[in-house]
């Protein structure tokens, strides 16, 4: 078994990545485990990016901490893992070669304690696991360090139409499908699956459609059984047999949802296209609109997507503008949360203002804090929040979902939780709600 080369379920989630999995998993030469909730980019950050190069290291760091007889100050570094040149600087040496090995020999350690973590079956040929949902609005981890810690993984984008995972997500959450509601999944949607497209330039990567899969699984994966050497088995048929939870759908709601007025998502109309979905959700009766959006290869450039997934230059423009303005901490008005489920509370932006500022991508690096405090757990799932709580938050379209550190009611224990947002933002959401009616802002 090569540790370095897991084979990763990628895209979005509700699009049969548990049906792919038990396919997989019933293979007798594959072993798949499921969600590590990124366990991959979490320790890698804890080792390499928390502790700064720090006593983990078995680099000569103390000789490299004294320069001319000196020793250099201590100090908190904004320096980053993949960013060796800074660290020559600070150090006043070249320090390529130790990072080099430190990383590779770090990436090494990773890969096997995350299989066996999992408990991968090490007996198998190959292993694999999920990692579902990267790209999202809520989920952001870099390519690159899957890149270093599993060199040669097999990637295996698994896609689905994208009304049918904006409905099906609706229903697992147990909340309303309304049409803002499938907009921000269809959103969602187009950010997964072009992310997930920049696997391609590894070489080892396969798109796999939900509705073949199901119709015909053999056929659907040959492709990527040929690449990994093996045959088909009888057992990976089995697991078309086993009945998956099913979701509480209303068919004739989101009928009603589909058809009720135009769908305009930047590039959903050509990647729909591109995937298939075209002429059954015109046979659906949906009115998708053709924006002309086409994404080129260069827009797939993986920094720009992680730090700006944006194809705007107006709003590139507007996002940079806004770095540089003075920011304000503005507590959320307690008046104005409302309890969504579990230990989630949600506070939604009251004016047009703040909800488009929640559309560029500064948005989602916004820290949550609790009198004063920053809460721990940024960015996290949205049922996560609901069922574990303890400071998880996630700032999203429109609104922010969070919970507080001891899962207390935010509207009553007496806490402050507030946000840095750019001046005007923090003017228009405290106006008097009279106000914001009557002007529209």
């Amino acid at each position: 078994m090569n540790i370095t080369a897991p084979i990763i379920v990628i895209g979005a989630g509700r699009s049969g990545s548990t049906l792919l999995t038990g396919i997989l998993s019933r293979h007798p030469e594959i072993s798949m485990f499921g969600e590590t909730n990124f366990l991959a980019p979490h320790l890698w950050n804890v080792v390499l990016q928390d502790l700064r190069f720090g006593s983990l290291m078995t680099w000569p760091a103390p000789t490299l901490a004294i320069r001319d007889g000196k020793r250099r100050p201590q100090q908190r570094l904004d320096l980053t893992w993949d960013n060796p040149s800074e660290w020559s600087k600070f150090y006043g040496m070249d320090i390529t070669p130790y990072w080099e090995n430190e990383r590779s020999r770090i990436a090494e350690i990773l890969a096997e304690k995350i299989m066996k973590l999992i408990k991968i079956d090490e007996t198998r040929k190959h292993w694999g696991f999920k990692e579902i949902w990267n790209g999202s609005g809520t989920n952001r981890y870099d390519w690159k360090i899957y890149d270093t810690i599993f060199p040669n993984a097999v990637w295996v984008h698994l896609i689905r139409n994208p009304f049918e995972f904006a409905a099906s997500n609706a229903a697992w959450n147990a909340v309303p499908f309304t049409y803002s509601f499938m907009i921000e999944r269809l959103k969602d949607w187009v950010s997964m699956v072009r992310y997930s497209k920049l696997r391609q330039q590894t070489g080892r990567y396969f798109e796999i459609r939900y509705e073949d899969l199901v119709t015909d699984p053999q056929k659907t994966l040959s492709p990527l059984f040929d690449f990994l050497n093996i045959d088909w088995s009888v057992e990976c048929s089995k697991a078309m047999e086993i009945k998956q939870v099913p979701s509480n759908r209303n068919r004739d709601q989101e009928m009603e949802v589909f058809k009720s007025q135009a769908v305009e998502v930047a590039g959903l109309y050509n990647l729909a296209e591109e995937f298939g979905y075209l002429e059954d959700i015109k046979n659906t009766g949906i009115n998708l609109i053709n924006d002309n959006v086409i994404f080129a290869e260069n827009e797939y450039a993986e920094e720009t997507f992680l730090h700006d997934n944006n194809t705007s230059s107006i709003e590139d423009n507007l996002t940079a503008f806004l770095k540089n303005m003075p920011a304000i901490d503005f507590v959320l008005p307690r008046e104005h949360i409302f309890h969504e489920e579990g230990y989630c509370y949600i506070y939604p932006f009251r004016t047009m203002a703040a909800k488009m500022f929640s559309y560029l991508p500064v948005y989602n690096h916004l820290i949550l804090y609790e009198d004063g405090n920053p809460l721990p757990l940024g960015n996290a799932l949205h049922e996560e929040i609901r069922r574990a709580g303890k400071g998880r938050y996630s700032m999203w379209y429109e609104q922010i979902y969070f919970s507080t550190s001891d899962n207390s009611d935010p509207r009553t224990n007496g806490r402050t939780y507030s946000v840095r947002v750019p001046s005007y933002i923090y003017v228009l959401e405290n106006l008097p709600e009279e106000q914001i009616r009557g002007v529209n802002l």
